[in-house]
């Protein structure tokens, strides 16, 4: 989650004249067990210096999954969701870095090609992580692009907001943190189950079986 910088006004320091980035969520699903569950990483600041790097919320997301039981290993392959990646990804630190290594797709970002490649470093054990993103716009039918749509035939509600709230989401997070975190939580979650519908109407109805990729994770 983020709130434009224009939108804070003489509030925003001269030394961030871009997006605030609030919080960063992910929904982990363990594709093989079912298991599944979230969190939100919220930044300490307004400046650049605050964001996570994609690597460091790799780490922080899974690790979380880790502690919640959601998964029992750091899998050496993962999905990583996001709906309308172009937006969240450029929220990374490094998001120049490595945005290379990712394909331009019909005004979005997904991997076409090869994978992304990450070493992590949970617990104090490194890991070698490959990363296929996908953007669940790509996915969505004609015409129902947006989640809701897509949390509706889920049959998993997207969370409203009061009028005016999208657009000072940092003014929401201080005074009802709790509804800030579900509503980011539900954005990952449908994300992240969308992906799992899709994957297996390909199996199931099209006889089209993809790579066994044991976790599936929705930013």
């Amino acid at each position: 989650e983020y709130v434009r910088g224009s939108e804070k006004g003489d509030e925003l320091p001269d030394a961030f004249p871009n997006n605030h980035v609030l919080s960063y969520q992910a929904w982990v699903l363990d594709t093989e067990t079912g298991k599944q569950d979230g969190a939100v990483i919220h930044t300490e600041g307004s400046g650049k210096r605050f964001r996570l790097s994609f690597t460091g919320f790799l780490s922080r997301a899974l690790h979380a999954a880790l502690k919640a039981g959601v998964i029992d290993e750091i899998p050496e392959r993962i999905i990583v969701a996001a709906h309308f990646a172009r937006a969240d990804m450029c929220g990374f630190a490094d998001w120049t870095k490595f945005k290379r290594q990712i394909d331009a797709v019909r005004g979005t970002y997904a991997t076409t090609k090869k994978p992304i490649v990450r070493h992590l470093r949970i617990n104090n054990r490194p890991q070698r992580i490959s990363i296929t993103l996908i953007d669940t716009m790509l996915l969505a039918p004609a015409g129902q692009r947006s989640l809701s749509a897509l949390g509706d035939m889920l049959g998993v509600a997207k969370i409203d907001l009061p009028d005016g709230a999208i657009e000072r989401m940092d003014l929401l997070r201080d005074t009802d943190p709790v509804l800030f975190d579900r509503y980011a939580l539900c954005d990952a979650e449908i994300t992240t189950l969308w992906v799992a519908e899709v994957l297996q109407f390909f199996a199931s109805d099209l006889g089209i079986d993809g790579p066994r990729i044991p976790a599936t994770l929705g930013a």
